[in-house]
């Protein structure tokens, strides 16, 4: 690949100016991740004994209790000023051009999901507590981690810096650029922490043979008070909207974010995103497979169901469970009694559903073929597709539901079956869960004072993610023609 030289950082005019196309060939660069991971990490240690880094960066300046406190006070200022100024509108308008054309389960969907649950947080106590720039960051760090999904694939992350280094890189630069620069600081650290490491990562700085050791550290962060006011509520916060979708938002993310990465990554048939490829295997058949195979148990050993995957995971963030900080994602979700409550319907949304599964897997057990079973394997895919549609809004949703439709294929009778009597339940869930976000974040701006700033972007949030037949039957024509156009 040609390779392209930038001589400093991006500006807010790249940002808003640039395709989509130029930056995935400047993240590919080396060059261009050295950028963002000087400006996150601080200057490099090309070195095998030590791998870096050496200098401040963002990570070096908001990653100590006391650093924290004293970037809070001076982007207080800031922060006023940024909601007077209608910089949320202001920032989610600028980089919409990253969301639009995110791959599918990180897209603008998820971004829009998770603007409700973060402001929905802001009535929580413990958050009420914070400082002002503490709460402006965990909004905008909380709509903005996977802003960088367009151009750094969220399943292709083994460069010296991934989707979350990136995304902080962007959301800094452009609150920078925009006259924040403490506040700055605080949104990046969070959004470049959302990811939840919990140890040192290490990667090579290139595929050159004796290329230098690269390592990501592990984000410290503490949520503490110092004379009555929270901190850490940026860092935790971002994790919170991420985690919010635990349960069968995520589930319907997972359908088509897993097997979009097969797809976008596969060696030696990397799909051309604009300008951008990438071929690095992530997942397989089997893995896909199993992921479209309605049922706890896989078809394929070391492969997890989707249903296997979301019932583990909502397992492990149960509000009542504690934990070591560094291991468990939910040490202080009991002082967040707002996101114990969402955590908590999420919890018996997917109960619904897995009650649903057990039944008709019970019901399905005599459907052994096509005909005589009364299952229609399009009429089911339709159902299957216009659900997964609805919550996914990338542009590249219908290439990925093409390939979903070759595993769904691969199902027994009785598996449709058992898909045609859940769907239903998963249908109305996801309504249920939308619709309640959704509200909260209204009843919260009926009263908060940045109101006025944050109801347009609910407004728009709530439009986008409004069930669009127009839209969705679109979606599922062009899918069609893709499957359609696939290889016997």
């Amino acid at each position: 690949m040609t390779m392209v030289t930038y001589q400093q950082d991006l500006t807010l005019h790249e940002f808003t100016t640039w395709t989509r196309a130029q930056f995935m060939k400047w993240i590919e660069d080396p060059l261009g991740q050295v950028l963002v991971y000087e400006y996150i990490y601080g200057s490099m240690s090309f070195s095998l004994e030590y791998p870096g880094p050496l200098g401040e960066g963002v990570f070096g300046k908001a990653n100590s209790n006391e650093k924290l406190v004293a970037l809070a006070i001076q982007a207080n200022g800031e922060a006023e000023r940024f909601v007077r100024e209608d910089g949320f509108v202001k920032v989610y308008n600028a980089l919409r051009t990253f969301v639009e054309n995110g791959e599918p389960g990180h897209d603008m969907g998820h971004v829009l999901r998770d603007v409700h649950r973060a402001v929905y947080m802001l009535e929580d106590p413990t958050v009420k507590r914070a400082s002002q720039a503490e709460k402006v960051a965990y909004l905008l760090a909380g709509m903005g981690h996977d802003f960088s999904t367009s151009i750094v694939l969220r399943y292709v992350d083994d460069k010296i810096v991934g989707h979350a280094e990136v995304s902080g890189y962007i959301l800094g630069r452009t609150l920078e650029d925009m006259g924040y620069p403490n506040l700055a600081v605080i949104v990046a650290y969070a959004a470049a922490a959302h990811k939840h490491n919990v140890a040192n990562m290490y990667y090579k700085a290139t595929e050159l043979e004796g290329s230098p050791i690269i390592r990501r550290p592990f984000y410290p962060f503490e949520l503490f008070e110092q004379d009555g006011v929270a901190y850490g509520i940026a860092t935790v916060g971002a994790r919170f909207t991420d985690r919010g979708s635990i349960g069968l938002m995520m589930a319907l993310r997972h359908i088509v974010a897993g097997i979009g990465a097969t797809l976008f990554t596969k060696a030696g048939d990397a799909v051309d995103l604009a300008g951008g490829t990438a071929a690095r295997v992530a997942l397989d058949d089997d893995s896909n497979h199993a992921i479209v195979t309605p049922s706890l148990e896989s078809p394929h050993e070391g492969k997890r169901t989707m249903f296997a995957h979301i019932t583990g995971y909502l397992g492990s963030v149960h509000p009542d469970i504690g934990g070591n900080i560094e291991n468990d994602y939910n040490y202080y979700d009991p002082m967040f009694p707002r996101f114990q409550n969402l955590m908590m319907l999420n919890q018996e949304v997917w109960a619904e559903v897995m009650n649903a599964l057990n039944e008709a897997t019970e019901r399905r057990r005599g459907v052994k073929s096509w005909v005589g079973g009364g299952v229609d394997l399009d009429a089911v895919w339709q159902e299957f597709a216009d659900l997964v549609a609805w919550c996914n809004l990338s542009p590249h949703t219908p290439l990925v539901l093409a390939e979903v439709r070759k595993y769904f294929d691969m199902l027994t009778p009785q598996q449709v079956a058992i898909w045609a009597d859940v769907l239903p339940v998963m249908r109305e869930g996801y309504e249920e869960l939308l619709d309640w976000t959704y509200q909260q974040a209204l009843d919260v701006c009926e009263t908060h004072p940045w109101a006025p700033q944050l109801l347009p972007v609910l407004a728009a949030a709530g439009e986008e993610l409004a069930y669009d037949e127009d839209r969705i039957e679109d979606y599922l024509e062009e899918a069609d023609t893709y499957y359609q156009a696939q290889p016997a």
